[in-house]
Order: structure tokens, then sequence, then C-alpha cells
């Protein structure tokens, strides 16, 4: 019976992009030859980074943070350039990856440049890499 079902039913494509982007095509590989190793970006975050991604992410958003507070960007201009919907989300995300929950941020003319200087209450517990 479910043979008949499946012989009357009508024909669907189904298809699987691929992509050609340099950086993009390389994952994607290694997705289809295991396509059942859900956990495989995971494990290999784990075993290259000694980071899961998903810690890896924020700090990388974080350090990009830090360097174009350095320029003297505004806090929205970077929650924007980093993917935040907010720059409280941005804060949040800043606050979490330096331990602390008092981030004072100034910007001071320096030799007619704007520098910015981050002040923190406290870094980030030891025994955690940065």
């Amino acid at each position: 019976m479910l043979r008949d079902r499946l012989r009357l039913a009508p024909v669907q494509e189904i298809y699987l992009l691929g992509s050609q982007d340099k950086f993009l095509a390389p994952v994607l590989q290694a997705f289809e030859a295991h396509p059942g190793d859900n956990t495989m970006l995971a494990r290999r975050c784990r075993q290259d980074l000694h980071m899961s991604f998903g810690e890896w992410r924020p700090r990388l958003r974080f350090l990009h943070a830090i360097a174009q507070l350095r320029q003297a960007k505004s806090v929205q201009a970077i929650a924007y350039n980093l993917g935040y919907s907010s720059a409280s989300a941005l804060i949040v995300m800043f606050q979490q990856q330096a331990g602390t929950r008092r981030i004072a941020i100034t910007r001071a003319w320096v030799n007619a440049r704007v520098c910015a200087t981050i002040a923190l209450s406290t870094m980030q517990p030891a025994g955690k890499p940065w």
C-alpha cells in the first residue's frame, strides 16, 4: 500500500545548493562528507582552538570592538559593524567578555586625534585565558 502511494505521489525536486565561495565551500564540503556528524564543527573547534565556536565568536567580536573603540568609532556604529541589533546588545556582550558589570568608555583628544580608552573595574577571572 505504501509503495502504491509513493508511486502515485507527485515528484518533487529536492536539491542542495553548493557554494564556490573560497571560505564557505570547504566548510560545506566537510559537512557533505560527513552528513551525520552534527558535532563536527564543535569538535574541530574544541580540538584546534581549545574552546567552542560559541566561545570563540564572541571573543572575536570583543577584540574587534576594542579595535574599533580605539579608532574612536561610536558604540552604535560598532554594534552595527559587528552584527548586533542594538548598542545595548553589544554592551552586554562586552560586559560578559570583560568579566565586569561596570565599563566606562571615555574619549579624549590626544595630539589632535580622538583616542578611546577603556577602563575596566575588574579583568577576566584568573584561570580563564583571553
